[in-house]
């Protein structure tokens, strides 16, 4: 049948019947109120805590999800928000498409599913809607705590995991007890909470003020005067202020009857004592004058720096060049910590199956491992609807990120676009 045709009465139908019976009840308490929630394979990760929502017209991905999957793809922006969802209005950051699989294999079927990816709190990480059941065909039964579509002439089926339900549950009734806790704090607050003092530090005048010269030709004598007096009004002030610029204290000194000082700050200096200018440090260097060498005159420097940044690990040593002139110069090489390769565990891993005994380094190699394969002994990340992305350590990364960005034929594009043009050179 073709999308949007509808069934006539009397038409006969052919094909498997999806139906559930008793025998669907193994392992299923059968006086609950649990919904739905499974594992789904989500772009080839394992999604776990998804529910299953025939209420829902869309399909949710929520944002922290999103980030842990870590999916090489940006999201599309959505213009549409979410009324009604969590109580309120949502605006979605943006939405992806994924391709899904459910069932196990040989009865597994998979979709290109569109999920709106929102930002808040749920104590589910996907919420798989209508859209997403209609294109798997997949009639549900909540009292059976089952999924069922058709793959073939059988049926597939997803069982749903009754713990991870009740644990959803129990998380979002905590939630809710919090909201309504913290409603009520601030509810009490409000209530004994006093009236306001207006800060007197923060009123400010109702009008532009314009600046007055009392003393013509000086400008730190000045006062303000408001600018929606009148024209006569405001000469009259005016010329009063500058008739009494006596009663204005301008500096300390101009206080009368009160001593300088009190008023006045003094520094703690002794006028016996001879002043000291701070000598400027010259470090170690002193008296040398430095000149450039030629390359081709610095092919011993070269050769020695080269040894240096291709070691390793070195340790702390000190080694003495001698010039032509008989002097020698003694350089000291510090230590250097070799840094660890992020592939290495992967390799390790895939190659040899050796991983750490840290066990939670070990299953984070382990679910890594999973996008990334070995082809001629070198490592190779698995690309979504794209090529092999051949591995780089730090250095080689650093060298290609500084070629693409400055080099010969280098954009000095941003972040993103750099990031891009390199995987598009077959680089990760």
């Amino acid at each position: 049948m073709g999308e949007g045709s509808v069934l006539e009465l009397g038409t006969e139908l052919v094909g498997p019947q999806v139906c559930f019976g008793a025998g669907d009840l193994r392992g299923v308490h059968v006086l609950h109120n649990d919904a739905l929630v499974i594992t789904a394979n989500m772009a080839n990760f394992e999604v776990a805590r998804a529910m299953v929502d025939t209420r829902s017209s869309i399909n949710i991905l929520f944002y922290d999800a999103y980030l842990k999957m870590d999916l090489e793809m940006d999201l599309k922006p959505v213009e549409t928000a979410l009324f009604g969802f969590g109580g309120g209005m949502v605006e979605p950051v943006g939405k992806v498409m994924l391709p899904i699989s459910l069932g196990t294999y040989p009865l597994q079927k998979t979709r290109m599913v569109t999920f709106l990816v929102v930002d808040s709190y749920s104590a589910y990480n996907a919420i798989i809607g209508r859209p997403a059941l209609n294109s798997f065909q997949a009639i549900v039964s909540t009292y059976h705590m089952k999924l069922k579509f058709v793959v073939g002439d059988k049926e597939g089926e997803v069982l749903g995991d009754v713990q991870a339900a009740r644990k959803c549950y129990v998380e979002a009734v905590k939630k809710e007890e919090q909201k309504k806790s913290k409603r009520k704090m601030v509810e009490l607050e409000r209530e004994t909470k006093p009236e306001r003092v207006p800060d007197l530090l923060s009123v400010r005048p109702e009008e532009e003020l314009m600046s007055v010269e009392l003393v013509p030709r000086d400008a730190g004598k000045v006062t303000r005067v408001g600018t929606q007096l009148s024209s006569e009004l405001t000469s009259e002030i005016i010329c009063f202020l500058r008739k009494n610029t006596d009663v204005f204290a301008w500096t300390a000194r101009d206080l009368q009857g009160v001593d300088p000082d009190q008023v006045t700050h003094h520094l703690n200096v002794d006028k016996e004592k001879r002043s000291v200018k701070e000598k400027r440090p010259l470090g170690a260097v002193k008296d040398k004058i430095l000149e450039q060498i030629p390359r081709e005159e610095n092919i011993k420097a070269d050769h020695l720096a080269k040894i240096a940044s291709s070691a390793s690990s070195c340790n702390t040593r000190k080694i003495t060049v001698i010039s032509e002139s008989s002097s020698s110069i003694e350089v000291e090489v510090w230590e250097i910590e070799e840094r660890d390769d992020w592939r290495y565990g992967i390799y390790q891993y895939l190659s040899k199956s050796h991983l750490p005994e840290d066990k939670w380094k070990a299953s984070r190699i382990r679910a890594r491992a999973t996008r990334f394969c070995i082809i001629g002994d070198l490592l190779y990340k698995r690309a979504f609807a794209g090529p092999m992305l051949r591995c780089l350590s730090e250095e080689e990364g650093s060298y290609v990120l500084r070629e693409i960005h400055e080099g010969a034929c280098g954009a000095h594009g941003g972040s993103r676009s750099l990031a891009k043009r390199v995987s598009r050179a077959g680089y990760f």
